[in-house]
């Protein structure tokens, strides 16, 4: 890359000399670099949140998606939902003297 034409050389390469030093200089100089730093962990932490996000998204669409339409093909429920209106309350009393204990190992 050529520079431009300038009756006056020295002046352009003396500028470009002289923001080239500035620039280094601000470069080197630790505050630029503990900003820059800042900024890629920032940059970073934003980026993974999101990534995560995605992730956990699709993990969860398949995951309970899965279980969901697997449930539903073997008419499989995981809550007594059916209303009853001749009972006074839903709770069931545990009373482990009526069932054998190989029962309660094996809940579903």
């Amino acid at each position: 890359m050529e520079l431009p034409k300038c009756d006056d050389d020295k002046l352009v390469y003396s500028f470009i000399r002289e923001a080239t030093v500035n620039i280094v200089k601000m470069i080197k100089s630790k505050e630029f670099m503990s900003d820059f730093k800042e900024g890629q962990k920032r940059f970073g932490e934003d980026v993974a949140t999101l990534v995560n996000s995605i992730l956990l998204t699709f993990v969860y669409i398949i995951g309970v998606g899965s279980t969901s339409l697997i449930a539903k093909c073997f008419r499989k429920k995981f809550l007594d939902l059916k209303q009853d209106k001749n009972k006074k309350s839903y709770w069931e009393d545990l009373n482990s003297t009526k069932r054998p204990i190989e029962e309660y190992y094996r809940q579903f």
